[in-house]
């Protein structure tokens, strides 16, 4: 697990992750935002405790929960959004780019092999309000993926 913190934003920034996912295939990963003040306590604990592995009933919380989180779900070759959408399949050892725009009240995304070839998949997914400050990955090497920020 990464969890990496970053000064106070309260929206409108850009953000592109390129992601190779772990083999095998079937393992969960996650990646994403947090925003202060609005992190369900068993997403904390999650976050917090360094998890190395975690079940299906852990992702439930990040995958169209009301988690507060603004993030992804990569789990048996598909990639789901915040909101529970699936947008996009995936294969181990092929890397894809996610890239996208936070906005006050909403986030929007992109999906590409490169972040060149990225095309809109969702201009409105939800985001809870509040500020974000930190980023985090599960299950994926600190070699497989590539993090950029810019406001």
């Amino acid at each position: 697990m990464a969890f990496y913190t970053f000064s106070d934003q309260t929206g409108f920034f850009a953000h592109s992750e390129t992601i190779l996912p772990p083999s095998p295939q079937g393992q969960p990963f996650l990646w994403g935002f947090a925003c202060s003040g609005c992190l369900d306590n068993n997403i904390i604990t999650f976050l917090t405790g360094l998890v190395q592995t975690f079940t299906a009933e852990d992702i439930v919380l990040f995958k169209g929960g009301p988690s507060g989180l603004l993030g992804f779900v990569g789990e048996g070759g598909k990639l789901y959004d915040n909101d529970g959408n699936y947008f996009q399949s995936y294969q181990s050892g092929e890397s894809f780019t996610v890239s996208g725009h936070v906005f006050p009240s909403h986030h929007n995304y992109f999906y590409g092999e490169t972040e060149e070839s990225a095309v809109l998949i969702n201009n409105n997914c939800s985001r809870t309000t509040g500020t974000i400050n930190s980023f985090y990955i599960l299950n994926v090497g600190l070699e497989d993926f590539s993090l950029d920020i810019a406001k």
